[in-house]
């Protein structure tokens, strides 16, 4: 990845208003020319992802934890209600 790419990624997160004006491929790869000096096919190219995304397996190991304490007090029922 550029260094001058990803800073101009950055940036956009305190100042996205450099994306206005972006409504395409076309525009994108203007843009990041732009802001880079590189040719943007070449530059995309270079790109590998760091990994693979997954989906959190901790909201299951966590819903197994509280799923107990939840039918104890389904089955006695809510000492908080009137």
């Amino acid at each position: 990845m550029s260094p001058r790419f990803a800073s101009a990624l950055v940036s956009l997160i305190n100042e996205p208003s450099p994306l206005l004006g972006v409504d395409g491929a076309e525009r994108a790869a203007e843009f990041i020319g732009s802001v880079t000096g590189s040719d943007p096919a070449e530059l995309l190219g270079s790109f590998e992802p760091a990994g693979r995304f997954a989906r959190s397996e901790h909201i299951a190991a966590a819903a197994a934890r509280v799923r107990p304490a939840i039918r104890a007090v389904v089955r006695r029922g809510d000492p908080y209600r009137d």
